[in-house]
């Protein structure tokens, strides 16, 4: 019985396969860059009316707060009037807390929004942060010996830094003076900066009476408060720690807040 082997010319069908492929790779890559166009026509859509609006919020903070500075002025003035008239009362020292508690609210109110304003022009230079620190915590060291608080300070020497040194200051008062408020009775502060291989750790840990374990990063948003109580006896609006972080954004660094033995807190700063 013969074989017989038959062989076929498959170039026309191989061609045209080729072609196909080709035709449906060119038009999944048509398809996937309309789909992304729109997207992303749509989504600019979306999201055009949020930005606008957050430009108006800030925009609204930074006009209400110099409108609001002006009366306050002007109250803080009157007060000062009626002392000199009639004698220091109660009622005068109350409305002059309040007045200053009203424009330190202004005053970091309007240092966020411009912070959210000019955070990609911010001046930064060359400067020790082992000495700023050091001038900083010293500052704060007599307010905690006046509150019966201890504040260890443990600072490398020699670390230089880039950025900007007025708020490098800020944000290192800002932590420091939150941890002398809210520290329990007779408490500890403990400030460390160190080297980190390129980057620079700062931490600050002060002692509390009970905090749960784990991480607080909620603290840095703005407006909240843990506790009402103690933040209106301290003068607190939940502002503060949010302006250090803001301030930490600027220079690209990260912070968080944790506890991990209910009795203590700790921000923690790579810068």
């Amino acid at each position: 019985m013969e074989t017989i082997i038959v062989f076929l010319d498959s170039t026309r069908d191989l061609d045209t396969l080729k072609i196909f492929l080709i035709v449906s790779v060119f038009i999944i890559i048509i398809a996937m860059l309309a789909v992304f166009i729109t997207v992303c026509f749509f989504s600019k859509i979306a999201v055009k009316p949020m930005e606008e609006s957050y430009r108006k919020q800030k925009r609204f903070i930074t006009d209400a707060s110099h409108e609001i500075k002006t009366p306050l002025a002007i109250i803080d003035a009157n007060t000062d009037l009626i002392e000199i008239e009639y004698g220091e009362s109660e009622w005068t020292k109350s409305n002059k807390n309040q007045v200053q508690r009203l424009t330190n609210l202004t005053n970091s109110l309007v240092s966020l929004s411009r912070m959210d304003e000019e955070s990609n022009n911010t001046i930064m230079t060359d400067f020790s942060l082992s000495k700023v620190i050091a001038e900083e915590s010293e500052s704060y060291a007599a307010l905690a010996n006046t509150r019966k608080k201890t504040l260890n300070i443990n600072i490398e020497k020699n670390i230089s830094y880039y950025g900007n040194e007025q708020y490098i200051r800020q944000m290192i008062g800002i932590f420091l003076d939150n941890a002398i408020k809210y520290s329990n009775e007779k408490g500890t502060i403990t400030l460390n900066l160190k080297k980190q291989g390129k980057k620079k750790s700062l931490s600050i840990k002060n002692t509390l009476d009970y905090i749960e374990v784990g991480n607080h990063d909620i603290l840095f948003e703005r407006f909240y408060r843990a506790d009402n109580s103690r933040n209106s006896e301290s003068g607190g609006y939940g502002i503060g720690l949010s302006l250090a972080k803001s301030i930490i954004n600027i220079h690209k660094g990260t912070v968080i807040a944790l506890s991990r033995d209910k009795n203590s807190i700790e921000f923690k700063i790579i810068l």
